[in-house]
């Protein structure tokens, strides 16, 4: 029987070692390709923001809050412990003291008004990756809780307190009210015996404000992006939407509410259907598809839309030339080869990065409140889902791949 020898002299269950913590990260890591696209970054704005020496530097801070959202965690407790116990939140941290979760949770409500723009750059790193292009936006929503509070019922003195509030704005608004037209009227009601007496009335309706997608396509012209085709679901199809389009030289692939249904039957053959119908501008004549003529009746108050009357039904016709035109050149945009590629990637691109927002990273109820809080909420988000996307694009072998193509039957 030979006997086992141990040259081990010295033997302690905890040796101290030289550690280096770089080398026990692969090169294609996450982390680094993360601190990779950091490093070029502009961060002088969010260094404005922490002028003075913190416990650790703003910039591996941010490094490790984008990492642990790209992981699926978001509380600041969560966040601490993932410092603690990770080794490749060590790497980012670069040697720095490990943060506890009050010092996350001062860093994030410091940098409420940089992460917006952080998300910018991140997008403009993407570009010139060429990884996404801006000739092509999608536009969809979704809805996602605002409100933190779990609690659907409201407090008895929390309402009694709002009333109070409520009640010394009315009256500092009387006040205000006397002031200016040198009054001295006592409650909202004389108020408004007073206006009408004077003929001031409130306006009701819409008037000329832009739509949602007007609004989007505005603040991202403001970015300095060319946008060139605009694809939308049905919800978003309104003459002023396809007017704005065509003033600012965007192509429309907006879906036409009717669009699902002009492929039965039954919706080709009803010669009532108003997009059936067929008009002559030069005229102002109004056909259906047998000949029949419609007779007509006047023009509507905004001069666009035209009325006329069924000799068979005997019902009114409301008819908007313009709109109807409008509708015909975006359905046959999107019936074209090009507009199929550009709808099947609406429903890839932007419903599956709502769906991986929602589900995956758990995004359906916001853990902060306030405008503020909650754009920098969500630009978190953004940040870590495009990180995950271009990290799966890379894993995959896809880079440079923008639209996924049509498959043939």
């Amino acid at each position: 029987m030979i006997k086992a020898i141990n040259n081990n002299r010295y033997f302690k269950f905890f040796q101290p070692k030289l550690f280096y913590i770089n080398q026990d990260i692969n090169n294609d890591d996450p982390v680094r390709l993360l601190s990779a696209i950091l490093e070029e970054m502009d961060f002088s704005n969010l260094l404005q923001v922490f002028p003075n020496k913190t416990k650790v530097h703003p910039v591996n801070m941010f490094a490790v809050i984008i990492y642990a959202y790209s992981r699926g965690i978001y509380s600041t407790r969560d966040i601490e412990y993932l410092c603690k116990d990770s080794q490749r939140a060590q790497y980012l941290l670069n040697s720095s003291n490990i943060p506890d979760y009050s010092a996350i949770a001062r860093f994030l409500s410091k940098a409420n008004n940089i992460i917006y723009e952080l998300f910018c750059q991140f997008v403009e790193k993407l570009l010139k990756l060429s990884e996404i292009t801006t000739e092509t936006i999608y536009i969809d929503g979704t809805k996602i809780e605002a409100y933190a509070n779990k609690y659907s019922f409201v407090w008895k003195k929390s309402t009694l307190k709002y009333k109070e509030r409520l009640e010394e704005n009315i009256l500092q608004l009387i006040e205000e009210f006397n002031k200016y037209f040198n009054k001295e009227l006592d409650s909202i009601f004389d108020i408004l015996s007073f206006l009408e007496e004077l003929k001031i009335h409130k306006i009701y309706g819409r008037g000329k404000r832009k739509s949602k997608e007007q609004l989007f396509l505005e603040k991202i012209k403001s970015q300095n992006i060319e946008v060139k085709n605009v694809v939308a679901d049905a919800g978003y199809e309104s003459l002023s939407n396809y007017e704005y389009l065509k003033i600012n030289s965007y192509v429309s692939y907006i879906k036409p509410i009717y669009y699902e249904k002009s492929k039965t039957r039954k919706y080709k053959k009803d010669l009532n259907r108003v997009e059936n119908l067929e008009y002559n501008e030069e005229e102002n004549r109004l056909f259906r598809k047998d000949g029949l003529e419609l007779k007509f009746l006047y023009y509507g108050k905004d001069k666009k839309t035209i009325y006329f009357r069924n000799p068979e039904t005997e019902k009114k016709v409301r008819y908007n030339y313009k709109f109807r035109k409008l509708s015909k050149e975006s359905k046959d945009n999107i019936e074209s080869e090009f507009g199929k590629q550009l709808r099947m990637n609406r429903s890839i691109q932007v419903e599956g990065a709502f769906a991986v927002l929602k589900e995956d990273m758990k995004l359906r109820k916001l853990k902060v409140r306030g405008k503020e809080s909650t754009k920098r909420e969500i630009g978190l988000f953004c940040i870590a889902y495009n990180f995950n996307r271009y990290l799966a694009k890379l894993v995959r072998k896809k880079q440079g791949v923008i639209l996924h193509p049509l498959k043939i039957a």
